[in-house]
């Protein structure tokens, strides 16, 4: 079953260091399966709340998300986000396939 990342920044407070990774997650995420479906648009609120960056990263499967969230590269990248960014992320399997 298909695996959603889905991550919404809300600041960036080092631009520095958020390029730095931002540059390095297409390549990090091309080895467990990931790929971009929203990156970086900024989020039309619809109803309540404040607009936020968003990303929506999908995985072939539960088991590529969580591979690649503890991987070696992802931790590196995950270390320049932190206290870079002000950010929410999620996991959410698709839907299932109905009979």
């Amino acid at each position: 079953m298909t695996t959603y990342v889905i991550a919404r920044i809300r600041e960036i407070m080092d631009p520095d260091r958020f390029d730095e990774y931002r540059t390095g997650m297409p390549a990090a995420l091309a080895q467990y399966g990931g790929r971009y479906l929203v990156r970086g648009a900024l989020e039309d609120v619809a109803e309540g709340g404040e607009p936020e960056r968003i990303a929506v990263i999908e995985f072939p499967s539960r088991e590529a998300a969580d591979t690649f969230w503890n991987s070696e590269e992802y931790t590196a990248l995950r270390n320049l986000r932190e206290g870079a960014t002000i950010v929410q992320i999620g996991i959410v399997d698709g839907v299932m396939p109905q009979p």
